[in-house]
């Protein structure tokens, strides 16, 4: 990010600012209070609304923004570990047929 260039992003509630390096001005839709956040602090976006971002004074920010990510449900992680685990077991399949006929499943 560079200064004297703001930007405008919608992020959503939830997302993650983290700033690297340099300091940060951020305010967003509907807050009343602006933050400046410095190297190694971050802050969560609790609007929904637009986030606008510039670096303070005459820096270069080096600035990381990780949206909300919804968490999976129980199914989802279960189908993930029992497909992982099913996918592992036809692997060792394969290579126990084929070493028994000499040749490798690759």
């Amino acid at each position: 990010m560079q200064a004297g260039r703001p930007i405008k992003l919608r992020l959503g509630a939830g997302a993650n600012v983290t700033v690297h390096a340099g300091r940060v001005w951020l305010t967003e839709t509907g807050s009343l209070a602006d933050q400046v956040i410095g190297a190694g602090e971050s802050t969560t976006i609790a609007s929904r609304g637009d986030v606008v971002m510039e670096c303070c004074g005459l820096e270069v920010a080096v600035v990381v923004v990780q949206r909300n990510v919804p968490a999976r449900s129980a199914f989802d992680r279960l189908a993930s570990t029992l497909f992982s685990a099913s996918l592992g077991a036809a692997w060792r399949a394969a290579k126990i047929a084929c070493s028994r006929f000499g040749a490798s499943p690759r």
